[in-house]
């Protein structure tokens, strides 16, 4: 009879250490996820990479450029909490600016040749190439919780 009772020591023995390591693995789980914040700055990038080409070609078709209207509705859109560097034009008229809630600001920058447009957002200089025809580029910048999230498109 003594074998019968070890038998049931061990099993419950058995079952004590699983429950003991699934209240451990849940307490260790739970102590590990952290609460992020979604950083909609690579959504706004890919967004306004698609929208904005749709905008320049209709400019080249029509010869009807609608890229100061369509940066000052996108810069509402993504927000007071983003901050949108837009630098638009061709080889012989080039600006950079932004839009806030007083309206379209412009910002400083250097045109080296006619050939790059360096702009400088936060202490970062940005260099964009200057192509024959309607140039399009932007610097998304966004800073939240002592982080900086910033997006672009062709930096040299």
């Amino acid at each position: 009879m003594a074998k019968r009772w070890d038998k049931h020591g061990q099993f419950y023995l058995i079952a004590a250490l699983a429950i003991i390591t699934l209240i451990i693995g849940f307490a260790i789980l739970t102590n590990s996820l952290e609460k992020r914040e979604f950083n909609k700055v690579n959504y706004l990038k890919e967004e306004l990479e698609i929208e904005g080409e749709k905008v320049v070609d209709y400019g080249i078709y029509t010869g009807d450029t609608k890229i100061e209207y369509f940066t000052k509705n996108f810069s509402n859109y993504a927000g007071k909490d983003v901050n949108i560097y837009y630098i638009v034009g061709d080889t012989t008229d080039m600006q950079a600016y932004t839009h806030n809630e007083s309206g379209k600001i412009a910002i400083p920058f250097t045109n080296i040749e006619n050939k790059t447009v360096n702009v400088t957002v936060d202490d970062r200089e940005y260099k964009f190439k200057i192509t024959p025809g309607i140039n399009f580029y932007f610097i998304i910048f966004k800073k939240a919780n002592e982080e900086k999230y910033i997006a672009t498109n062709k930096v040299m």
